[in-house]
């Protein structure tokens, strides 16, 4: 009977959509001292030439950087709100280069993932969730709209809507999430995949 038991449990496990595909996917973590790269510029210029060498090698969507993976945590979370007057919502937030998405098999749901234009140049960007979409505008498309986000509620602008995927566990809810452009908000503790 217990056999039986873990048996279905394990089958069920096995069923779950974790919202990617992690086949393929090699994952290599860097962590840049702060003597050596003092700014968020220096982070972003290291993260953008390791990512276009590997490129060289592998080709285009080959690699992306990203601060966190799925299914290892959330130590992030941000508030997003439509307009000044709008309930804030809470989501867990993703720093993630271009190609992320491609790489990871996350469907972009609707407008587009980050590209090498979503830099500190560029106006603040968001892909959010399909969960967070849902949560801020219900039926409504967010692609193109503007929220407010993080503690200062600073105006962004929603470029794309992504899949969701489970942040903690396979058993967990969907959380909404807000990814962010590495490429502007960089970390110096991340990912390669």
């Amino acid at each position: 009977v217990s056999m039986a038991l873990v048996g279905r449990t394990m089958i069920r496990v096995l069923q779950v959509n974790p919202g990617f595909d992690p086949r393929g996917v090699l994952t290599l973590q860097v962590s840049l001292p702060a003597a050596a790269y003092p700014t968020d510029a220096r982070v972003a210029a290291f993260y953008s030439s390791l990512q276009s060498a590997v490129q060289a090698r592998l080709g285009a969507d080959s690699v992306s950087i990203v601060d966190e993976l799925p299914l290892t945590g959330d130590r992030g979370r941000a508030i997003v709100a439509v307009g000044p007057g709008g309930p804030p919502r809470e989501a867990v937030v993703r720093a993630a280069s271009p190609g992320y998405f491609e790489v990871m098999h996350i469907p972009i749901a609707s407008g587009r993932s980050f590209t090498r234009l979503d830099d500190a140049a560029a106006p603040p960007r968001l892909i959010v969730s399909e969960s967070l979409a849902q949560r801020l505008f219900g039926l409504e498309p967010a692609v193109g709209r503007r929220v407010r986000f993080g503690i200062a509620a600073q105006p962004v602008e929603i470029v794309g809507v992504a899949g969701d995927v489970k942040h903690r566990a396979l058993d967990e809810p969907q959380l909404p999430t807000a990814y962010v452009s590495a490429l502007q908000s960089p970390s110096r503790s991340s990912i390669v995949v």
